[in-house]
């Protein structure tokens, strides 16, 4: 187990290297005008497993040579074992490239134009020559916020019913699969109700909130062994949490289906005794 502990921090070196070593390549280039990381490294939730979430922005009259050269850059940053792209990218403008260095080490690198990049309100910034542009951080109306929890509390109830299938039909994978989109749901409308001061959670992936004990201490979670009447007690505890969270949607005005946790809790006791 100490071995183990000792190997797993040589990888997070390894990696922190690996990237103190792609910023002195970048900032060494003058066609490169700004880089920043997103993902857990930015947002203070990064662990020994994470991995570089790498935007690069390049000079425009850089960038078709760059897109086209890229793998001569990624090869400035150390000797790729693999570099995978995706045909169309349809979440962002930007060239992406995943790429995999020695020891398993991945760097998963967006390349923008200077005209089209802009720093998200939490990155963390490795340099910038030209002061890119940082999006605000959004914001949202009363009403808005309504909408918003009627939609994660009716998507939460809809998922449980799947969440319920699948245990019947012992389904474990599924269930589990399930489980994390009933969690995100509720911990976007327990933070929609109870911080209503703090970001939209939706803009951010549940994995880089911030950390919020009570919120933590109430959700419930699957254990390293997965079986359908432990992923069953877990899905029972996630629909008494939302419940609990009904009356407080109320007082923003959101409309609730108050019939569904008795029906989930019927189909629930059904799935049980199959499975028994």
């Amino acid at each position: 187990m100490e071995t183990s502990r000792d190997d797993l921090a040589r990888h997070e070196r390894a990696r922190d290297d690996l990237l103190t070593h792609i910023a002195r390549v970048l900032m060494d280039d003058p066609r490169i005008v700004a880089a920043w990381l997103t993902g857990s490294l930015a947002y203070g939730t990064a662990d020994a497993w994470s991995d570089l979430d790498l935007h690069v922005i390049v000079a425009d009259e850089h960038y078709t040579d760059i897109v086209a050269r890229r793998e001569d850059l990624y090869a400035r940053f150390g000797q790729p074992v693999l570099i995978q792209g995706i045909k169309v990218n349809m979440e962002s403008p930007a060239h992406f490239n995943l790429l995999v260095y020695p020891g398993g080490l991945e760097v998963d690198c967006s390349l923008w134009p200077r005209t089209l990049a802009h720093r998200p309100t939490v990155a963390r910034l490795l340099f910038d020559r030209v002061g890119i542009p940082v999006d605000s951080a959004p914001t949202m109306s009363d009403d808005e916020r309504r909408r918003e929890i009627e939609h994660q509390v009716n998507f939460f109830w809809a998922m449980a019913v799947v969440a319920v299938k699948c245990v019947g039909r012992g389904y474990t994978t599924g269930a589990a699969l399930t489980i994390e989109m009933l969690t995100d749901a509720y911990d976007t409308v327990w933070r929609l109700v109870w911080l209503p001061d703090h970001p939209h959670p939706e803009a951010i992936a549940r994995r880089h909130r911030a950390v919020v004990p009570e919120l933590i201490s109430r959700t419930p979670r699957l254990g390293r062994a997965i079986d359908p009447l432990g992923a069953l007690d877990v899905i029972r505890q996630l629909c008494a949490e939302m419940e609990q969270l009904h009356q407080r949607c109320a007082s923003y005005r959101a409309a609730t289906p108050t019939r569904m946790p008795a029906d989930i809790a019927a189909l629930a006791t059904l799935a049980e005794e199959v499975v028994r």
